[in-house]
């Protein structure tokens, strides 16, 4: 048994492969595949300690982490050497864990295999980093149709795209515009609603996600 005060990480296996033998881990990994969305997800969920007494101290215990671009920069330096961009991280309270959406991508675009893979080598950024401790729960995805466009070279890549932009401060009285990106430099970018054109600076940026149009 751990010692106390350390979280014991329960997974699934195959049912061949199982370790707990017939019986079933009390927490299993979640596979998502959303096709409508383009996205791929893996969720995995990393749970304390299943004894009683211990649990009940852990579950009471506040959860500790690194500032959100500690954490951002230190997973995105580890898988950069692989060609896997960490497109954004999001986290999330969920109850007395903590949820943390990993967003990734690579050239030619991530699998459910490559998600599965990736949770592991995060999760062991996360320990050996000490960025978090406590009850997580951690998530890598595909960033699906509608990805968050957060740096100079996301909007450069995706130039002739359709985006959906919020501002930090309006522009002409509105807050946000959707329209194609005419062109991409390291300041800024232009943006064009088939009307008119718009530029903007990527400080004025609140939020940016691709919004092409489907069609069923």
């Amino acid at each position: 048994m751990p010692a106390a005060g350390q979280r014991k990480k329960e997974v699934s296996f195959p049912p061949l492969l199982c370790p707990y033998g017939k019986r079933k881990p009390p927490f299993l990994p979640v596979f998502i595949l959303d096709l409508t969305a383009g996205l791929y997800n893996v969720n995995i969920n990393y749970p304390l300690k299943s004894d009683l007494a211990t649990s009940r101290f852990l579950l009471n215990r506040q959860v500790r982490m690194k500032d959100p671009k500690t954490i951002e920069q230190t997973v995105s330096s580890a898988l950069e050497g692989q060609g896997v961009e960490l497109v954004d991280l999001v986290i999330q309270n969920q109850g007395r864990k903590k949820l943390l959406q990993f967003f990734v991508d690579k050239e030619g675009g991530v699998t459910l295999d490559d998600c599965s893979a990736l949770t592991n080598q995060i999760d062991a950024v996360l320990e050996m980093e000490n960025l978090i401790d406590g009850a997580y729960i951690l998530e890598v995805s595909s960033p699906g149709v509608k990805r968050v466009l957060k740096k100079p070279a996301h909007f450069k890549k995706f130039v002739g795209q359709r985006v959906r932009i919020v501002l930090k401060t309006p522009l002409d009285g509105r807050g946000f515009f959707t329209g194609g990106i005419a062109s991409a430099d390291d300041e800024g970018f232009t943006l064009n609603d088939g009307t008119n054109q718009y530029h903007f600076t990527y400080d004025n940026i609140k939020k940016a996600n691709l919004d092409p149009v489907l069609e069923f």
